[in-house]
C-alpha cells in the first residue's frame, strides 16, 4: 500500500468496511426473504 497516506488508506478500509457491512446486509434480507417465502 506504498503511495497512500495514513488518511487516504484510513478512508479505504473504512469504504471496504462499508461496502462489506451493505453486502452483509443483503444477504440477511435475502435470506430472511427466502424463509418468509418457505413458510407461506
Amino acid at each position: 500500500m506504498s503511495g497512500l497516506s495514513e488518511s487516504e488508506f484510513v478512508e479505504t478500509l473504512e469504504g471496504m468496511n462499508n461496502q462489506a457491512d451493505k453486502l452483509a446486509q443483503d444477504e440477511k434480507v435475502r435470506t430472511s426473504i427466502k424463509e418468509i417465502k418457505k413458510e407461506e
